[in-house]
């Protein structure tokens, strides 16, 4: 296995797989084709990515086995927080033209947490939990020029019971930190708990296109790698 580099600014985005971890379950080469690719049933970091391209983190996080490794240029991680921003020149005309956008309530339902889908596995149970799409339409996004899309998040998952698994997530983009708390309902990120029918075991988790996705084997349940590929297939309906 390649060992880890110290990170240098401006440095290309170098990643690792480890094969013996990898379950071929193609995950990070359908969300970042552009640095992986499938030989076999095995991924292959094929190629270095721009700095900026993408955010190494998630590139991380969309393994389920932990098997990319990350190992040259510049971690998205530890920027210095913002106590101020500046407004953006023209900002009231680009409001006038949305101020009358109205408000997805779904994306208000994710930005806590609470947009999530369950599906039942002969094995156990697969947690699908949906992040926003955008941000909030308020005046003050405007007047600071944040962007619209997407947020990126960070997360964790814990097991604080036989059968309760505890998602916290975690906005990482500074402006939005700094602008949390001051447009309504954008929190800076959410905590729930998930409880399953029955206890569960070993637990796989990794970020996926719309958001997190945790795979949770019910207790017992052994040789979970080779279930793992097949439940990551499945649609939730």
């Amino acid at each position: 296995m390649a060992d880890t580099k110290a990170a240098v600014a401006g440095e290309m985005l170098e990643f690792f797989v480890d094969k013996e971890a990898c379950i071929g379950c193609v995950a990070c080469a359908e969300m970042f084709p552009s640095v992986f690719k499938m030989i076999g049933d095995k991924a292959l970091a094929y190629a270095k990515a721009e700095p900026g391209a993408v955010k190494p983190s998630k590139v991380v996080k969309c393994c389920p086995t932990d098997a990319i490794k990350f190992v040259a240029g510049e971690m998205d991680a530890g920027d210095a927080a913002i106590t101020g921003l500046e407004p953006v020149p023209g900002w009231e005309a680009v409001w006038a033209e949305h101020k009358n956008d109205r408000e997805d309530l779904v994306e208000r339902e994710r930005r806590y947490g609470r947009v999530y889908q369950v599906l039942k596995e002969p094995k156990g149970f697969i947690l699908r939990i949906e992040l926003p799409t955008r941000v909030p339409n308020h005046p003050t996004i405007y007047m600071y020029g944040i962007p619209q899309e997407a947020p990126e998040y960070e997360y964790t998952v814990d097991q604080v019971a036989p059968d309760i698994l505890s998602v916290r997530a975690r906005m990482t983009d500074p402006k939005l930190k700094f602008m949390t708390g001051k447009v309504n309902s954008f929190p800076i990120g959410f905590k729930v708990d998930y409880r399953f029918p029955e206890p569960i075991g070993a637990m796989y988790r990794r970020m996926y296109v719309k958001g997190i996705e945790i795979y949770a084997f019910k207790e017992g349940v052994v040789d979970t790698d080779l279930h793992l590929r097949t439940a990551m297939t499945k649609k939730v309906a």
